[in-house]
């Protein structure tokens, strides 16, 4: 098993230039690994087997990873992982991944969809039939066979998501459209404008509003987004958090986003959205088989000086780890407080946990101040912390 405390900057992990060796590649296809990993185990079979046109390879960012997690990827060997010890959060998490990167084109798909057939070649067929597309997304369904996305407008309060509901056999027959933003669990970047654009924006840490703030910054560059139901992703939304999180760390990162562009004018020439003319039909022959290009390894020597740099960047991430568990903590209990304080039901029991290390382990410890739900949100990040090695918690 791999050890999930190992440098995120190994030889074998040396950031790799779009231009440089072994690059004959269309497309990085980058997904974050977290904790997930019946999902994550799903997702990689599905994208190692997928035939396409385009060749491709697979980066995996093992984001702050639970040793479960490394466990499943030590069975993919067609992939490279990144490590990183800390929890960078999606936009950093994928920045890093970004730097790893051999395609011309970032394909930033996350761990709990599954790929249908013609996934990838949906995609890169309207990006090169509109060059003038800097992002590309697909057909986002729920499992049960609805559309959880196709596309969305910019969010004024909350989002809105397109075709949200509807029956998938309503909408696959549609055009190709463009959108204000696609959704980030299956999109579609040139590489070279990522670059420019300085990628995802890691002040929406952990999560959140990322996707539609990098469209925004697409559009203000003067390239557009669009999605096409060519291209098709199951996916079990949100997977990776409870309710109750999910509710705060959007709340977060909507008031960042406002933050930053409530005051600046819509970047969108015109209504959206619009539709787009579909890429012409290929006369091609069937994928041959699966495009995946294998893994290569980048030499590089042992520098001491990046070895320590890449520590202490490592101890700066876990401090600011720490620092947002303690605020979705703080938050957790202050939504509980008050939705106890005005329950119509006085009887409301108080939470019990177990103290951590009580002298009589048999008997639960009533903390008033604590719900159960905040108690779990630090569970997992305390054992990885301490498990990290004594250097990253002096």
């Amino acid at each position: 098993m791999s050890d999930p405390t190992a440098s995120s900057e190994t030889p074998d992990d040396a950031p790799v230039a779009p231009d440089g060796p072994g690059t004959a590649v269309d497309v990085t296809v980058i997904v974050l690994a977290y904790r997930a990993t019946d999902l994550l185990d799903r997702c990689l079979r599905g994208v190692e087997a997928h035939h396409s046109h385009a060749r491709f390879d697979v980066v995996v960012v093992a984001n702050g990873a639970t040793p479960e997690v490394h466990e499943v990827l030590g069975r993919h060997h067609q992939v490279r992982v990144i490590c990183s010890r800390a929890n960078l959060g999606f936009a950093g998490g994928c920045n890093l991944g970004a730097q790893h990167a051999r395609g011309r084109r970032l394909l930033f798909a996350n761990d709990d969809i599954e790929v249908t057939p013609g996934w990838l070649d949906g995609l890169v067929d309207l990006a090169d039939a509109h060059p003038e597309l800097g992002a590309v997304g697909g057909l986002v369904v729920d499992p049960d066979g609805t559309v959880l996305e196709f596309g969305s407008l910019f969010p004024t309060e909350v989002p809105h998501m397109l075709e949200r509901g509807r029956p998938v056999v309503e909408v696959v027959g549609l055009a190709p459209r463009l959108v204000g933003f696609a959704s980030g669990c299956s999109l579609l970047v040139d590489r070279e404008l990522f670059d420019a654009l300085g990628g995802f924006d890691e002040g929406y840490y952990p999560a959140y509003y990322e996707d539609p703030d990098l469209c925004r910054r697409i559009w203000a560059a003067g390239r557009a987004v669009a999605v096409t139901p060519a291209s098709r992703v199951t996916h079990r939304e949100s997977s990776s958090t409870s309710l109750l999180q999910r509710q705060i760390l959007a709340d977060w990162g909507a008031q960042r986003y406002r933050s930053i562009w409530d005051a600046v004018a819509d970047p969108v020439p015109g209504e959206l959205p619009r539709d787009l003319d579909a890429p012409a039909p290929v006369r091609r022959d069937p994928p041959p088989g699966p495009g995946l290009v294998a893994p290569v390894s980048v030499p590089s020597t042992l520098d001491v000086a990046a070895e320590l740099a890449a520590t202490r960047a490592d101890v700066v991430a876990l401090e600011r780890e720490l620092d947002h568990q303690r605020r979705l903590t703080a938050e957790v209990v202050r939504r509980w407080a008050l939705e106890a304080a005005t329950s119509a039901d006085p009887s409301r029991p108080i939470p019990v946990l177990r103290d951590p290390t009580p002298s009589d382990p048999s008997r639960p410890v009533r903390y008033p101040w604590v719900p159960e739900p905040a108690k779990r949100i630090l569970r997992p990040w305390l054992v990885r912390w301490r498990r990290a090695p004594a250097r990253l918690r002096a």
